[in-house]
């Protein structure tokens, strides 16, 4: 059986508008600007392949099928690529292309067209991903004029995404992501991801929940986000970020952090035990360009039963040796009537009981800062303000730690100030 060309180009643009998707369906595509030609109601079934820049071939077969509705033509729509699997019908009125579309079953390997997506799409960021699991798709809706419209869904469920440079790990990510129109792309508010689990530099984040909104194609916003972590929560402000060159400031709240599960991600030599609950502010920065994460975190105690309370691991010297036991206040050439007389330090037992680690110190504020570094490293400075528990002569310490870099001792204190340990 013979077919004119004005039908293939018509059965392969709407296979095209199924598959790709609605910038598939611009007017400006020849196959699209094809649906303006007469169409003539036929029988019959034809198949072939369709090459599109930047995308794998795609093999199709298109099966004329009785119509519903008399003087109208109903087409069978199979389509299949490289990770991609499509069945749809499409049935309109040949003079004047209005109808109706559905896609009947459609499934979509995420590891497959991850790639192909951030390739075509120029997403560079998005390349250092990759991903597992399988997207379900379904839809319906309209033909005017031969110009698709109506409504898209896509399941994804147990699927994982991995970003090869940080070691990031999402697992269990689902969603069920739905176009409400697609001339232009319009999605209602409130589209929610999930993910069980995500792990990156040793940080476990569990049963997070993300809802977005597509106010345009390269264009995601955040309207909240929520995840476990450290034993508490944490909830994200809302915030738009466009999918061409991501720059964002992140900030977000922490509640009852488990300070316990921060131990593992201090200096190892800083605490020997931290017990209690902090909580606050996080705010994070990352450029639009290649560059280094920068941030900061404020935490501050809870109160009562929750209170964060820390030893100090031994460091026998740490504080005491940088002081005399003992005042001499005599001269020297007394000799031993001024050591006699030398009265004892009164904040010395004090020090050394926290430099052993048996003084418990409860915390009032902890605040992490996160810098480039001129190597191009990353600098983790955090700065920790306790005070004893019991009453003591020395009413606060504040210690700031360089986490990434040579660990030096310098101690500054005076009778008159609380004490303040260094170790950049």
């Amino acid at each position: 059986m013979s077919h004119p060309p004005n039908f293939f180009l018509r059965a392969l643009a709407t296979a095209a508008f199924l598959t790709v998707g609605a910038d598939a369906a611009q007017p400006a595509d020849p196959l699209v600007a094809a649906l303006a030609w007469p169409l003539p109601v036929l029988s019959g079934d034809a198949a072939g392949t369709l090459t599109t820049p930047g995308l794998p071939d795609m093999r199709w077969r298109v099966t004329m099928a009785a119509p519903a509705v008399a003087g109208r033509q109903r087409l069978l729509v199979e389509a299949q690529s490289d990770g991609l699997r499509l069945t749809g019908e499409i049935e309109l009125d040949p003079a004047t292309r209005d109808g109706v579309w559905k896609i009947t079953e459609a499934t979509v390997d995420t590891a497959v067209w991850l790639p192909i997506l951030a390739e075509k799409f120029s997403l560079a960021w998005l390349k250092d991903f990759s991903a597992t699991g399988v997207a379900r798709l379904a839809g319906a809706g309209l033909l005017r004029a031969g110009v698709p419209d109506g409504a898209l869904t896509v399941e994804l469920r147990d699927a994982t995404l991995t970003h090869a440079v940080s070691g990031l790990t999402l697992a269990g990510l689902a969603t069920d992501f739905h176009l409400a129109g697609l001339v232009p792309p319009r999605t209602p508010d409130g589209q929610a991801v999930t993910f069980q689990e995500a792990r990156v530099g040793g940080l476990t984040l569990r049963d997070g929940r993300i809802v977005i909104a597509l106010p345009a194609l390269d264009t995601v916003r955040v309207e909240r986000a929520v995840v476990d972590v450290l034993g508490g929560g944490m909830e994200v402000e809302p915030f738009t970020l466009s999918l061409k060159a991501p720059a964002e400031e992140l900030r977000a709240s922490l509640r009852q952090i488990d300070l316990e599960k921060i131990l593992p991600f201090l200096p190892r030599s800083g605490l020997s035990t931290a017990e209690g609950r902090v909580e606050g502010r996080m705010t994070l920065r990352w450029p639009a360009a290649a560059g280094r994460l920068t941030g900061d975190i404020r935490l501050t105690g809870a109160r009562g039963a929750a209170a964060p309370i820390i030893r100090l691991s031994p460091a026998p010297g740490l504080l005491t040796g940088h002081m005399p036991e003992r005042l001499v206040v005599l001269p020297r050439w007394l000799g031993p009537l001024g050591r006699w007389t030398a009265a004892r330090n009164p904040v010395f037992a004090p020090l050394q009981d926290i430099e052993l680690g048996r003084a418990r110190l409860r915390i009032e504020s902890l605040d992490i800062l996160l810098r480039p570094k001129e190597d191009g490293g990353q600098l983790v400075r955090l700065r920790l303000v306790a005070q004893p528990v019991e009453p003591s002569l020395v009413p606060k310490v504040t210690l700031d730690v360089n986490v990434d870099g040579p660990v030096q001792e310098l101690l500054r204190m005076s009778r008159q100030e609380d004490l303040r340990l260094q170790v950049p």
